[in-house]
């Protein structure tokens, strides 16, 4: 099977100034990250990266007790224990715990850390790199993710939800899978989509749900999955809660962050809280402020005094959970890491927290962008370019593009525009005479007029429509190629699932592995046989 990639012109995606800037290494930006995605950088991240001993026997002992209710494959399990080797690092991604992994640039993010593992790998065999998905199972949004696409249609697991989403038990999601399997279907490759898909929604909680699928499916690749949401690790965290209780430092931070990227043209994408923590209990993950003396949970009658959420951070980190801000904060805590990778929006609010960072001590990772790939059936695309368009085509509207698909047929419009006018000739000398005769008539006559203008009208658009019919099928090609690379409207990797792709291209993974390219950030155009 040969499938080809095409890069597409720069900027194709829409990037934001602030993201163009970062990518080309502008100097205009050097006050607000610590490295570039630079060989230089990447040398410089090496030698100043330093992890302790005892943080590295912490985080394999977590990632061993996380594994022990599932089959892990061999190259996770060597990946778990080199990190016990001062040698060792990480190249981290992360993303929501969306059901069925969710939109398409999931994959892609995963797939990007793996193959830049694997390139860190080459430039320094002396040292090894381990990739890892930070599983997002303290967000608290459901609503985000409790759904998929599958070939256009949108299936919800439908239940109340509060709190961490990693926490929410299953028992529910019956009927989500069921719809599924249905539009699935029955071939030998769907059963074996299906059978995945059932054991890993057969777990206790979504996060351990989504760890299942994901092992199965970047497991030979070696990818270690970590849910962070562990008393023992977030014991490392204490520091930081600390400091953002005491004296909500991040805040301060991000506000003279963004004046400054205000400054310098650019638009933030993340306004800071006071104080940027959340209180997580049963069924609960609500945000702490400071009030009247006190820390309140909103939403809740929970209060504490300084002296009692200080003591609490310290006997019970795990009821505290760390927001947009200072998740990155935690991250570097408690992995050797090198590099984030992350979709546009995600390696630009990364951009505003600089100061939060070297307000706590740590060092900022190199941020990488991910890849980023519109998929087209082949044979779409050689008909596409038979028909006259090109790539930056695809970015027009579908009317424009059938207008201009129809103005190169040298078709000529059918237009009654003269007889109209015509029409209205005769009918302006029908009313002089009747006026004469009687002045009311005049309504029924403009009446008439309508009917008969209305009449032409409805025969010159069937006329356009017979002419326009002739390149029906020419015309559904457009229409099924903008569906499919732009859905409602939006870029195919932020809609459509990963299954459907799985379902024609059993070996789809290895295929967007195997173009992975991190020589240029372009997205590109994924021609599939």
């Amino acid at each position: 099977m040969h499938n080809s990639k095409i890069n597409l012109p720069a900027n194709f995606n829409n990037l934001s100034n602030l993201l163009v800037d970062y990518l080309k290494g502008e100097e205009k930006v050097n006050e607000f990250v610590h490295f570039f995605n630079t060989p230089k950088d990447w040398d410089n991240m090496l030698s100043t990266k330093a992890f302790s001993e005892e943080k590295r026997k912490s985080l394999v002992q977590n990632l061993n007790e996380q594994y022990t209710r599932f089959n892990i494959h061999e190259a996770v399990k060597q990946n778990i224990e080199l990190l016990n080797q001062p040698n060792a690092y990480t190249v981290t991604t992360g993303h929501q715990l969306c059901l069925l992994t969710g939109p398409l640039f999931f994959i892609y993010k995963i797939a990007t850390t793996i193959k830049l593992a694997q390139e860190f790998k080459k430039n320094y065999p002396d040292k090894n790199f381990v990739p890892v998905y930070w599983l997002a199972s303290e967000d608290h949004d459901f609503a985000e993710i409790n759904h998929a696409y599958l070939f256009g249609k949108k299936i919800t697991w439908e239940r109340e939800a509060k709190g961490p989403v990693g926490q929410l038990t299953l028992e529910t999601i019956s009927p989500f899978i069921e719809k599924v399997k249905e539009i699935l279907g029955t071939s030998e490759n769907a059963d074996s989509l299906n059978n995945l898909i059932c054991k890993a929604y057969s777990y206790n909680n979504l996060s351990e749900a989504t760890l299942y699928l994901v092992n199965e499916l970047f497991g030979k690749y070696g990818l270690v999955c970590l849910d962070a949401n562990h008393q023992n690790l977030k014991k490392e965290f204490v520091p930081v809660l600390e400091k953002e209780l005491s004296e909500q430092f991040s805040n301060s931070a991000v506000s003279l962050t963004n004046g400054l990227l205000l400054k310098k043209g650019y638009q933030p994408i993340v306004e800071s809280k006071p104080i940027n923590l959340f209180y997580v209990d049963d069924n609960i993950r609500e945000r702490i402020e400071y009030t009247d003396q006190n820390f309140i949970v909103r939403n809740t009658d929970i209060k504490f005094t300084k002296h009692e959420i200080i003591s609490l951070v310290k006997s019970n980190p795990e009821k505290f959970s760390p927001n947009v801000i200072l998740r990155p904060l935690y991250q570097e805590t408690i992995l050797p890491n090198l590099a984030y990778v992350g979709g546009p929006s995600e390696i630009a609010y990364w951009i505003q927290f600089k100061k939060v960072f070297e307000a706590a001590e740590l060092k900022m990772p190199v941020l990488v962008y991910r890849n980023s790939f519109y998929l087209i059936d082949k044979m779409m695309f050689e008909q596409w370019k038979e028909m006259g368009f090109n790539i930056e085509d695809f970015k027009k509207d579908e009317k424009e593009l059938i207008k201009q698909y129809l103005d190169n047929q040298n078709l000529i419009p059918i237009s009654f525009e003269k007889h109209i006018n015509q029409l209205i000739t005769v009918i302006e000398d029908i009313k002089k005479e009747a006026v004469l005769i009687d002045k009311t008539l005049i309504n029924s006559i403009n009446a008439e007029e309508q009917k008969f203008k209305n009449a032409l009208l409805n025969v010159e658009s069937k006329l356009n429509k017979v002419n326009r019919n002739k390149f029906d099928k020419q015309l559904n090609i457009i229409k099924r190629n903008k569906e499919k690379l732009f859905p409602a409207g939006a870029q195919q990797e932020r809609v459509e699932n990963l299954f459907p792709f799985l379902l024609k291209y059993p070996d789809f993974i290895e295929i967007i592995m195997q173009n992975i390219d991190f020589n240029s950030a372009d997205s590109k155009l994924l021609c599939l046989e």
